[in-house]
């Protein structure tokens, strides 16, 4: 395995020319095929890529799945992932592979709203499938900044790449709400298949066994990234797993509470919370009363 800490470090080992920016590099796929050809099969990378890749034969991996991604697809990764590649065949590719550091959005906007763009934590088999009209769009944005990628650095450099930056960024979470509702994503079978992992997880065994569920905990047993998960259950419903954890505890607990003379301490406790403080403090933000005003009337 090669961890490249840089994207200096990257383009040094294939042979390519020096990045123009430190925090940035931008690739076209077609000029990048006879550099890649040596390429190791199993990296990690010290900053965030971006990949808009066609017919690019072959299987990709990282987190727990392979991907054979022949048709076009846009490809997110952080920082830290391992990410594996098997039998590549690159003489046809096309697309790009865009190379970014964080420190680019120091002191900027984008900064502040990065952290909304889960995708770049999504799994490989989790990528954005762009239609026809998406693609074109994409590719015409990838080369909007290829175009300022190449000009000479001046004061405005940097603002100019993170507007463009935040442009494939947004029209990203875009075209991914889109892939939610279109992609056998929106369909109920997922939504019905959610309700029942979170009936198991939230059974009484369960929640005595293996304490209160993480979003985490659901999203193995349905085979997605916590991320991806989360943000595709709140394109259907508008609310994310987490939330979807909460109500459901609480809606067993006020099951609970009224149904046997349990304390509120001992329905807490029985639903895996840790603290009946923090049960009370949970109560309250969802049904805007404690668990003690919620009995007082009922």
């Amino acid at each position: 395995m090669v961890h490249f800490k840089s994207i200096a470090e990257l383009t040094k080992f294939v042979g390519y020319h020096s990045p123009e920016h430190a925090y940035l590099s931008l690739v076209k796929v077609k000029e990048a095929r006879a550099l890649l050809t040596s390429f190791p099969s199993k990296v990690t990378f010290g900053f965030y890529t971006i990949g808009l890749k066609k017919n690019l034969k072959g299987y990709l991996k990282y987190g727990r799945k392979h991907y054979d991604f022949q048709e076009g697809v846009l490809v997110f990764t952080a920082p830290g992932q391992l990410i594996s590649y098997e039998n590549l065949i690159i003489d046809e590719s096309e697309g790009w592979y865009l190379f970014f550091d964080k420190s680019l959005l120091q002191k900027t906007s984008l900064q502040e709203r990065f952290d909304r763009y889960h995708f770049f934590n999504y799994g490989v088999d989790e990528a954005l499938h762009l239609s026809g009209n998406e693609e074109d769009h994409m590719s015409k944005i990838f080369k909007s900044l290829y175009l300022e990628y190449k000009k000479p650095i001046d004061s405005l450099s940097k603002s100019l790449l993170v507007c463009h930056l935040e442009m494939l960024l947004t029209y990203s979470e875009r075209y991914y709400r889109r892939q939610f509702t279109t992609r056998n994503i929106g369909d109920s079978s997922l939504l019905t298949n959610f309700e029942k992992v979170l009936d198991d997880l939230c059974s009484v065994s369960s929640l005595e066994n293996r304490g209160i569920p993480s979003v985490k905990d659901v999203s193995d047993k349905m085979n997605f990234s916590p991320n991806y998960l989360s943000d595709s259950i709140k394109s259907i419903t508008g609310m994310g797993v987490q939330k979807h954890i909460h109500f459901r505890l609480i809606d067993l607990a006020k099951e609970r509470l009224l149904s046997n003379s349990s304390s509120i301490s001992e329905v807490a406790y029985g639903l895996g919370f840790e603290s009946h403080t923090y049960f009370s403090r949970l109560f309250k933000q969802i049904e805007g009363k404690s668990p003690k005003e919620f009995l007082s009337i009922n």
